[in-house]
């Protein structure tokens, strides 16, 4: 899919995808879009708990249920050592990876 879609910019797909009758927005794309009033009125910019981010939120409102963002996302390499554990590396091995550098 990378393939195809790094040929055009965001903008040009976005003209295409909406002439095919497939309805896309670069509003809730990019985090300016977060800042526009329909979205706020709408709720889709939620604040994040426990954190000062504000990310798009579910892209539907349930009255009984509704949605909340409870965790920020994790920052770049913050579960590195979890997901390496996981496929059964030892802690030796990823202090040998560190020190090189490879993660």
């Amino acid at each position: 899919m990378e393939r195809y879609t790094v040929k055009r910019s965001s903008a040009e797909w976005i003209e295409l995808l909406n002439k095919g009758r497939c309805s896309l927005r670069a509003d809730l794309q990019h985090r300016p879009g977060l800042c526009r009033p329909q979205v706020e009125y709408l709720g889709v910019a939620q604040p994040v708990a426990k954190s000062k981010l504000r990310m798009a939120g579910q892209p539907m409102s349930l009255s009984r249920t509704p949605s909340r963002l409870v965790a920020a996302p994790p920052a770049l390499g913050e579960h590195t050592d979890e997901v390496l554990a996981e496929f059964g590396f030892s802690a030796k091995e990823i202090a040998a990876l560190r020190e090189a550098n490879a993660v």
